[in-house]
């Protein structure tokens, strides 16, 4: 009897072991996933209280900045949309306040621009003169067709998707604050499946690669250099994705993400869908195409918090089309990715840390 009783206490073992092994090994596996069908709000309804914090959006009065704001406010959270004018913001605070009512958190309005470095200054200024803690920063705003030079010598594609992002949040990092649930406070930018590239010169051709940041800096302070409307945006969306990495290792009581959106349609010719998005619906809602970008801003979670450095997107793959690479996007958004190399027509050439590490500083160095 005793021997049968040991054999069983064995065998429960065993099974228990299994069993643990099949739990430590699910664990370590992504748990989100989000079709493309996905509306952002549905996302994370129900799981996030957004009671007590504050979360500023850039471009909130945009197309998806709009989703990405009620996405936030319905959380019961305080959202401070930041527009570059004045009638934009208060239109778009007053359809979002008639819209969702009382059962929302506040929102409240910020004018900046992101093609002038003094007025992202002057914004922070007034951010911290009204809020002691942020635990949420959107940098959404962004322009795909401002290739003309800014008053601040840049090309205002790179000033105005990247480096004011990059001055703001410098200038708010002293007041990024854990959440009141203690989660970590929250920088995410909006990206694009275009810093796949291929970064087009003005020619036409594919750009070669380069980590040098003072090229970088002559080509995004040359109008001339790129193609005016894919070359500038391409590259500042490269440039974007390999910043938060760097932010997220310089920063670890934060979590940073570049999250990059579906794909809502094109204003100019051309198909509704390009043949390279394999994900459907395709054109998407806004509210579909926001919810990576609400995703990596909200969803708790330790996961989430583990990946900070990481960029959100549907599944990529790089494969050659007409004698050059290109990216096929498909599958499931939320989950992190491999951050895109340089694609140049022929071959894929990553970044090193060390790349982001002096794009870094590069940036950083240019506002003292």
């Amino acid at each position: 009897y005793q021997r049968r009783v040991r054999e069983s206490l064995q065998v429960m073992a065993r099974s228990l072991l299994i069993v643990l092994g099949c739990i430590l090994k699910c664990s370590a596996a992504w748990p989100y996933r989000c079709p493309a069908s996905a509306n952002a709000s549905a996302t994370i309804s129900g799981l996030v209280d957004g009671s007590g914090m504050v979360a500023v959006v850039t471009g909130a009065d945009g197309h998806i900045g709009r989703e990405i704001t009620r996405s936030i406010a319905i959380t019961n959270a305080t959202v401070v949309m930041s527009c570059r004018t004045e009638d934009g913001c208060n239109q778009a605070a007053q359809e979002l306040r008639a819209e969702l009512g009382a059962s929302a958190g506040v929102l409240e309005t910020l004018v900046m621009d992101l093609g002038e470095f003094e007025s992202v200054s002057l914004g922070a200024k007034q951010l911290l003169g009204r809020h002691g803690a942020i635990h949420v920063l959107v940098n959404n705003a962004g322009c795909v067709w401002c290739s003309n030079k800014t008053g601040d010598g840049w090309v205002g594609t790179v000033q105005i998707n990247h480096l004011s992002h990059a001055l703001l949040t410098k200038l708010l990092l002293p007041a990024l604050t854990p959440l009141p649930d203690a989660r970590k406070p929250r920088v995410v930018s909006t990206g694009s499946a275009n810093c796949y590239g291929p970064i087009p010169a003005s020619s036409g051709a594919p750009m070669n690669l380069t980590a040098d940041p003072r090229v970088l800096l002559e080509w995004s302070r040359d109008s001339s250099i790129l193609a005016p409307v894919l070359g500038y945006y391409s590259l500042s969306k490269f440039l974007i994705a390999q910043w938060h990495t760097e932010l997220a290792r310089r920063h670890p009581w934060l979590v940073s993400f570049s999250a990059n959106p579906g794909f809502s349609g094109r204003s100019g010719p051309g198909p509704a869908c390009p043949t390279d998005i394999k994900f459907r619906p395709c054109p998407q809602s806004f509210a579909q195409s926001a919810t990576g970008v609400v995703f990596s801003a909200l969803m708790p979670g330790e996961e989430v918090e583990a990946a900070s450095g990481g960029m959100i997107d549907f599944k990529t793959v790089i494969q050659r089309s007409n004698g050059s690479l290109g990216a096929i996007q498909s599958g499931d958004s939320c989950v992190p990715r491999p951050l895109p190399g340089w694609l140049s027509g022929s071959r894929v050439d990553p970044w090193a840390d060390a790349d982001r590490e002096r794009w870094y500083d590069a940036v950083d160095a240019l506002f003292g």
